[in-house]
């Protein structure tokens, strides 16, 4: 499902259009997981102005530089770092998520 159709679904459905699309990326920050495309990606979606919020899950070597990219895109409002969690906490996150 892509994020006109979810927020078409959301207006047939009667919800409220300004709630934000939420996406999920839950892995290692490592380079070659590319986890800069996710905030490349908040800056895409952000100019084009679509609301949405990105949670990011996990911990890695690359985590300080995707930091720093989300402010240098001005995205750190639109992305949550959110460290590692258990199992248990990732399963009851990805049910809360329109799009993993």
């Amino acid at each position: 499902m892509n994020i006109e159709n979810i927020i078409k679904s959301r207006h047939n459905s009667g919800e409220a259009l300004s709630e934000k699309v939420t996406i999920m990326w839950c892995a290692r920050f490592l380079d070659w997981k590319h986890p800069e495309l996710v905030v490349q990606l908040a800056h895409r979606l952000k100019t084009d102005g679509y609301k949405v919020q990105i949670d990011m899950y996990g911990t890695g070597v690359e985590l300080r530089s995707v930091k720093a990219l989300s402010q240098d895109l001005s995205v750190q409002d639109m992305i949550s770092f959110k460290g590692n969690v258990s199992n248990d906490e990732i399963l009851k996150s990805m049910r809360k998520h329109d799009i993993l």
